[in-house]
């Protein structure tokens, strides 16, 4: 596959990894464990922003399709609300982790397609409810929202990271 977005779409994660990075190291179990949750998952949605905007790009050179336009724009729109989600997690972490998570189901609802370049139909129509990931991003904002209130924050936390270890270990 032809890499269209090099390493300057992953510099713009790095400095917010940091940020969650630096939170993984300090004092108190129930930010540790959350902010390592949504450090995990920056790895993720970073890769995952790679991979989306690399199969736009080929799918759009191989097929001329009005459902792409969409997927570009539903795409864009969910990496900006991603990266701004993952820096203000670093400065406060509960409201950036709900714009990541809002931000995912923001796709899930959105995008309406799949691409699967190099097969001869790459666009797979996919409504949210042909989306597994949209009831646990749905979970995980539940959790999120119980952790911004305190309520059983280690519990939470602890969930939160688990759910993202979890899909880490489905999806690959």
């Amino acid at each position: 596959m032809n890499r269209r977005h090099p390493s300057w779409l992953w510099g713009l994660f790095v400095p917010a990894g940091m940020l969650l990075g630096g939170i993984v190291f300090q004092p108190g179990i129930s930010d540790r464990l959350f902010a390592l949750g949504f450090f995990l998952l920056l790895i993720e949605q970073a890769r995952m922003a790679q991979v989306d905007l690399d199969r736009l790009a080929t799918v759009a050179a191989e097929v001329d399709d009005p459902r792409l336009k969409r997927f570009d724009w539903v795409t864009k729109t969910t990496i900006a609300l991603e990266l701004v989600g993952f820096y203000l997690a670093g400065f406060y972490l509960g409201w950036g982790a709900m714009v990541i998570l809002a931000s995912q189901v923001w796709f899930h609802l959105l995008a309406g397609v799949e691409l699967h370049p190099g097969i001869p139909d790459p666009i797979r129509p996919c409504g949210p409810w042909q989306r597994p990931a949209l009831l646990a991003d749905l979970v995980a904002m539940v959790l999120a929202g119980c952790w911004l209130r305190n309520i059983a924050p280690v519990a939470m936390a602890a969930l939160m990271l688990a759910i993202v270890i979890a899909y880490g270990l489905i999806k690959y």
